[in-house]
């Protein structure tokens, strides 16, 4: 859902960015601020997106604790490819990206340059792909084998006190 929702933002800010567009879809662009990307709607919409992923992600380190022994010790190229991904890729460039917007935040009306490409194009494929590796590294530790490797255990889940420790994470996103 959170890829889905994020596609549907990211090409309508791109539809409606496109100079070449017909004018009566311009006009139409104009009419859902949703898809202006300077704009606050726009804005905010993004920013919830990212938080619900950091949520998902909290959530999904918290019921396997040890996930990234079970990607290692996963077998064949869709393993690797997943543990390389968030190693090689989305760790570096948010990392990247994290930095640049505290050394430089964009405002509301703002549009900045980051590698050559507009700033709320970077978040969103930035959280598009965090997304997707989330789903792709779900698979990849669904096996039998790989979830004893992962930490997951049916008593964390059953156990009142560690539920509540989870919901919490879940409820207050990393500020805990």
């Amino acid at each position: 859902v959170l890829v889905l929702l994020n596609v549907v933002l990211l090409v309508g800010q791109l539809v409606c960015e496109d100079r070449e567009a017909p004018r009566g879809l311009r006009a139409e662009c104009v009419e859902l601020i949703f898809f202006d990307p300077t704009g606050r709607v726009s804005r905010n919409s993004r920013f919830v997106l990212f938080l619900a992923m950091m949520q998902w992600l909290q959530a999904w380190t918290g019921i396997f604790p040890n996930w990234y022994v079970a990607l290692s010790r996963q077998t064949g190229s869709f393993h690797r490819f997943v543990s390389g991904v968030v190693i090689f890729v989305l760790v570096p460039a948010s990392l990247l990206r994290l930095v640049v917007w505290f050394v430089k935040p964009a405002g509301i009306g703002v549009v900045q340059r980051f590698a050559g490409l507009r700033h709320h194009l970077v978040d969103s494929v930035l959280i598009i792909s965090w997304s997707l590796w989330l789903l792709m590294a779900s698979i990849s530790i669904a096996t039998p084998a790989a979830v004893r490797h992962s930490g997951f255990k049916p008593s964390f889940v059953r156990d009142e006190s560690e539920w509540k420790h989870l919901c919490t994470l879940f409820k207050y996103t990393l500020f805990l």
